[in-house]
């Protein structure tokens, strides 16, 4: 384990550190909406990024401008912004997708790709131009292209932008593909995996993320991004019924996270937060109920590898990367009892398709010769303190959920779930049942040797709108080891055929606050 920072003591039930962050940057709201005779709020739906002095000129700030003073200009309008990455591929490594937007459709959007920077002429691919919302002053088109045929374990550049425009492009980046499980050497890679992760209280972890970011062989955010339904919050009393800052969040989160979303594929699930605007001017405009449910905004600014797994656009899926194959499923949806996260809307959300059919399929298919490990990422965890009562049985409301989720989870023996929506880090025993199992575990409850169970983690607390989760009336639960919901950070995963180690490190400073390792024989 890395070593700790004196003075930092490790977070323990019931007995955590004291957070101190002195002089912490908080993300300034531009407000200025502009009222017109019709009582309509008029805004250009535009965001603008900015920077602090004293971060690196690659670490942008999300400043959401509800009014910009200067409009776009034409080439701005049409400048690739956003770009991210995914991993595509029926055979893993050997594919990748390439997404990004404009606030202008270039209607020859393209995909350039080659093994070095000068020269670009591996593959050229067509991309695909999607749009879920459109009004009177504002339009994103969302524009995907997939590459294959490449070599796991590969690095590539690229870039995109119109073929017939060079002034239209995006500067040369580069990637790394994914690791083959049929060719696995044994070393060992490393992973970033948080969820709940919004544009207030989180600029420590943008921060954390442009530093590590060359470390990880990917991103995975298990649902939560951006919080742009819950961003007309940030407006004070007198303009919140008119203000429509949905786009203009997303947006700036895309667009601060984007330096890492670039170079780093950035997988993400499902999560509540994702499903619908639910402002007043959302409640109260059928247009805006229309383009902005059921998941529009999530499903068509990502593109994860769904077609290549046989899942159900963004909402579950799944790859293999070396010898861990990750499951992406959706608490939110298309389960009996699922919620349905509508918050006064009249569009039902969900109706995806079969997915406990489907996760029970994906995981059938399973080689554990050549992946002997088996991570799912679901938004809502099975087991968290918060959604337990104090004799130890699940609250109502989470019935539903175990019910779906747990006995495929138990029949394929997955390993490790992780999960969030509680803002919060949490780490679990082996869990069966409701019940700890703790064979294999040691004395000091840092090595969990041949788990007989899943091992559940939530990993919630990288910064959200809402900040931290409240814990002052949660009773102790027999499988929960710890729990910390004073620091904002990150979980990290370092795999190899033999063992699994997860650390949760501090945004602001990098220290580890939590670290424990699944040992699996090879």
């Amino acid at each position: 384990m890395p070593p700790r920072v004196a003075g930092m003591p490790p977070s323990t039930y019931g007995t955590l550190p004291t957070a101190s962050f002195l002089n912490k940057p908080r993300i300034d709201f531009k407000l200025l909406i502009a009222i017109v005779a019709s009582g309509a709020c008029l805004s250009v739906l535009l965001c603008v990024t900015t920077y602090n002095a004293d971060w690196s000129s690659d670490v942008p700030r999300m400043r959401l401008a509800v009014a910009p003073t200067i409009p776009l200009t034409y080439e701005q309008l049409v400048q690739p912004r956003q770009v991210h990455l995914a991993y595509a591929g029926r055979t893993p490594g050997t594919g990748m997708t390439v997404s990004w937007a404009t606030y202008h459709r270039v209607n020859d959007s393209t995909l350039w790709v080659g093994s070095t920077p000068t020269n670009l002429s591996l593959a050229t691919v067509d991309a695909e131009t999607l749009s879920y919302y459109a009004d009177d002053v504002y339009t994103l088109y969302t524009y995907h292209a997939t590459v294959r045929g490449l070599t796991p374990r590969s690095k590539y550049f690229y870039r995109v932008g119109s073929a017939s425009n060079d002034s239209h492009v995006s500067p040369v980046y580069h990637f790394h593909t994914g690791r083959d499980p049929g060719h696995d050497d044994g070393s060992s890679f490393e992973i970033a995996v948080y969820a709940d992760f919004g544009e207030r209280n989180a600029e420590q972890t943008v921060a954390r993320l442009m530093d590590l970011r060359e470390n990880f062989d990917f991103i995975w955010h298990v649902g939560d991004i951006s919080y742009a339904d819950n961003a007309f919050h940030t407006l004070n009393a007198d303009t919140a019924a008119l203000g429509f800052v949905y786009e203009k969040a997303y947006n700036a989160w895309m667009d601060a996270l984007e330096p890492a979303m670039r170079v780093v594929p950035y997988m993400t699930t499902v999560g509540n937060h994702e499903a619908e605007c639910y402002s007043p001017v959302c409640l109260y405009s059928p247009e805006k109920q229309a383009q902005l449910s059921n998941y529009s905004a999530y499903n068509t600014r990502f593109r994860m590898p769904s077609t290549d797994s046989n899942g159900a656009h963004n909402m579950w899926y799944s790859w293999s990367h070396g010898p861990v194959h990750f499951i992406s499923v959706s608490s939110e949806s298309d389960y009996d009892g699922a919620p349905t996260n509508n918050k006064g809307t009249q569009v039902k959300n969900g109706h995806f398709g079969n997915q406990l059919a489907w996760l029970d399929a994906d995981l059938a298919r399973v080689n554990r010769t050549n992946t002997p490990w088996v991570i799912v990422g679901l938004h809502r965890p099975l087991y968290g303190l918060k959604v337990f009562k104090a004799n130890g049985e699940p609250k109502t409301k989470h019935e539903a959920l175990l019910d779906a989720f747990e006995p495929v989870f138990l029949k394929y023996k997955v390993d490790a779930v992780v999960s969030g929506h509680q803002h919060a880090y949490e780490r679990h025993f082996p869990v069966a049942h409701n019940e700890p199992v703790l064979a294999g575990v040691s004395a000091d409850k840092t090595i969990y040797e041949s788990p007989q169970a899943p091992v559940y983690i939530v990993s919630g607390s990288c910064g959200s709108t809402d900040g931290h989760e409240p814990y002052d009336d949660v009773p102790a639960q027999t499988w929960n080891v710890l729990y910390d919901n004073v620091h904002f950070g990150i979980s990290t995963l370092k795999a190899n055929r033999t063992a699994l180690e997860w650390t949760f490190v501090h945004s602001a400073d990098g220290v580890p606050l939590d670290w424990f390792v699944m040992k699996k024989e090879g």
